[in-house]
């Protein structure tokens, strides 16, 4: 009876521990807080940002995010009116927990307030609207814990100008951004 009870146990313990699923890819079984939302400033949205990030595909070596944001400017620039709208959008990898690289496309909208004259008086205004489409890769560090928490991001983000029709802008631009945010 007792040899029975043995090679009962040695048999189900075999059939258990083939049962065992093995992780034979690279991914990450722990839990992660994958949203993040955040204030950049400078970055691919020009002066500043808010911006909304998703990690999705998450190994252990790699993560990969998407990122969007909104930014909106007013104000006298070169002595005009100006309001400017941008909508940064960029894919990310992250590589080794802090080591962030991406590109990101950044479509911008320039509206500029003209004044409407009549009889040599103003009389109200006008807006002219100029499109602008920047790429800008991304090299930088990024801090942002596995359970949430704060978020943070100091990054290189130079600015191609793709699509411009005023002779005020350069087609590339040095910059870099900070993100100072919350993931949750």
């Amino acid at each position: 009876m007792r040899s029975n009870l043995v090679y009962s146990l040695i048999f189900l313990s075999v059939f258990t521990i083939r049962g065992q699923k093995i992780n034979t890819d690279d991914s990450l079984k722990v839990s992660f807080k994958k949203n993040s939302v955040y204030l950049e400033l400078g970055g691919t949205g020009g002066v500043y940002s808010i911006c909304y990030d998703r990690l999705f595909d998450i190994k252990e070596k790699k993560k990969n995010s998407f990122s969007i944001g909104l930014s909106y400017l007013q104000g006298v620039i070169y002595e005009k009116d100006l309001r400017i709208f941008a909508l940064p959008f960029s894919r990310n990898t992250i590589y080794f927990r802090y080591l962030e690289i991406g590109l990101g496309i950044t479509p911008t909208l320039i509206a500029e307030i003209k004044p409407a004259y009549q009889h040599g008086s103003v009389v109200g205004s006008y807006t002219e609207l100029e499109p602008l489409l920047f790429l800008s890769p991304k090299l930088g560090f990024r801090y942002q814990k596995n359970d949430g928490g704060f978020f943070f991001r100091a990054a290189l983000t130079p600015m191609f100008s793709l699509i411009s029709n005023s002779f005020l802008y350069r087609s590339v631009y040095p910059w870099a951004g900070l993100s100072f945010g919350k993931t949750f």
